[in-house]
């Protein structure tokens, strides 16, 4: 819930406000897209990495759960209490 927070927090500062135009996306398509605001891609790029630094910490998580898993027959955490050295 806190990392989808950030996310939209991080959108709506890259979200300029300017009077009676709509900011258009950051992508340079000549020179038309120069008279009208654009928004901040910064802020987008930061939370497409915060998204996949997510999911790859996901696959990790996962990851050791399956071995787990493979190695004990169980995600009981009393009998995982082995682990711990």
């Amino acid at each position: 819930i806190i990392d989808s927070g950030i996310h939209l927090l991080l959108i709506s500062l890259g979200y300029r406000i300017e009077l009676n135009q709509i900011p258009t996306a950051p992508i340079y398509t000549g020179y038309e897209t120069l008279k009208s605001p654009m928004v901040g891609p910064l802020p987008q790029a930061l939370v497409l990495t915060s998204i996949v630094i997510g999911v790859c910490v996901l696959s990790l998580a996962v990851a050791l759960t399956i071995n787990a898993y493979r190695h004990y027959g169980t995600l009981d955490v009393r009998a995982l209490r082995r682990l711990r050295g």
